[in-house]
C-alpha cells in the first residue's frame, strides 16, 4: 500500500502561501483534481494497525473527521497532502494518529456534500483555505477526470499508455481560445505550443479550470476527444499536448492515430 504524498498539491499550496493571488488560488484548486488527500480521523473508534499496517474495520465503528471553525464562523474541513502534515496536529501522542486517504477530487465532493464552508489544506502551513462555493463551481463544470487521473506521474515516468486508454473512453476536452477572436468565428484562434524544433502542437485541457488557472483572459471551447484528435492530426500540427501547466503529456502522430483507430472501433 502506497502512502499518500500529494506533492503536486503541496507545491501549489507553497506557491500560493509565498505569493497569494487569484491565479495561485486557482492553481491549487486545479491541482486538487489530481492524486489523493488525507483526512485526520484520530478521534475515530479505529484500532491500531495490524500486520502490513492494515486496520480491521468492524460494524458500528465511528469515524470522526477533524474539522475546525473558520474566522467567518463557517465549518472548515481539514485535509492533508501527506502524513507528515498530520503528525504536528497531535504532538502529545503521535501513535494515536489515524488518517484516511481518498482521491483528492472525492475530498472536494465531500466538502460540498457535507455542507462545509471551507476546505483547509495542510492547516499548520504552508496552507490554504478553499471556499466551498468555488469548489462547487469547479465540480459542476464539465471535465475529463479519466484523462486527468491518467496524467498523474508514475514510477517509470511514462504516462502515455494510461492517457491513451483514458482518451479512448471518450468524453470532452477543452481548447484555450483567444477571447477577442471568438467574434470572428469560424476563425477562432485556438492556443498552440511551439516545440524546440520549431514545429507546432495543438493544446488541449481536461477542464475549463485548467485553462483559467493558466490565463483568466482566455475563453474556453469544448470539443469531443475524437474532434480534438482529428484536429491534432490535421494541418501542420505534429501532435497534441494535454494540460501544459502540468502534469502534462505530449502525444505524437502515431499515438494519436492509435487513439483515433480505437475510438472508431469502439
Amino acid at each position: 500500500m502506497e502512502l499518500v504524498d500529494n506533492a503536486i498539491v503541496r507545491t501549489a499550496i507553497a506557491a500560493f502561501a509565498a505569493a497569494p493571488s487569484q491565479q495561485a488560488y486557482l492553481e491549487v484548486l486545479r491541482c486538487c483534481f489530481q492524486g489523493d488527500l488525507l483526512f485526520d480521523i484520530t478521534p475515530s473508534d479505529v484500532p491500531a494497525p495490524g500486520d502490513e499496517n492494515t486496520v480491521t474495520w468492524e460494524k458500528g465503528m465511528r469515524i470522526g473527521i477533524v474539522e475546525t471553525t473558520a474566522s467567518d464562523g463557517e465549518r472548515a474541513l481539514l485535509a492533508f497532502t501527506r502524513q507528515d502534515e498530520v503528525w504536528p496536529m497531535h504532538p502529545v501522542d503521535r501513535d494515536a494518529v489515524r488518517t484516511l486517504g481518498q482521491q483528492a477530487a472525492a475530498t472536494l465532493e465531500f466538502a460540498v456534500e457535507q455542507g462545509y464552508g471551507w476546505l483547509l489544506l495542510d492547516p499548520l502551513g504552508p496552507s490554504i483555505s478553499l471556499k466551498v462555493d468555488d469548489i462547487r463551481i469547479a465540480l459542476h463544470a464539465d471535465r475529463n477526470d479519466a484523462v486527468k487521473r491518467a496524467l498523474t506521474p508514475i514510477a517509470d515516468g511514462d504516462v502515455r499508455p494510461a492517457v491513451i486508454d483514458a482518451l479512448v473512453q471518450g468524453g470532452n476536452l477543452f481548447y484555450s481560445v483567444n477571447k477577442a477572436s471568438v467574434v470572428n468565428a469560424p476563425n477562432v484562434q485556438i492556443r498552440t505550443t511551439t516545440q524546440p524544433d520549431g514545429s507546432t502542437s495543438l493544446l488541449a485541457y481536461t477542464s475549463p479550470l485548467e485553462i483559467h488557472a493558466k490565463d483568466l483572459s482566455d475563453a474556453v471551447m469544448t470539443a469531443t476527444v475524437a474532434e480534438v484528435v482529428e484536429k491534432a492530426l490535421s494541418g501542420s500540427y505534429v501532435g497534441l499536448v494535454i494540460n501544459p501547466s502540468g502534469p502534462w503529456v505530449g502525444l505524437g502522430r502515431d499515438e494519436l492515430l492509435e487513439v483515433q483507430k480505437r475510438l472508431l472501433a469502439s
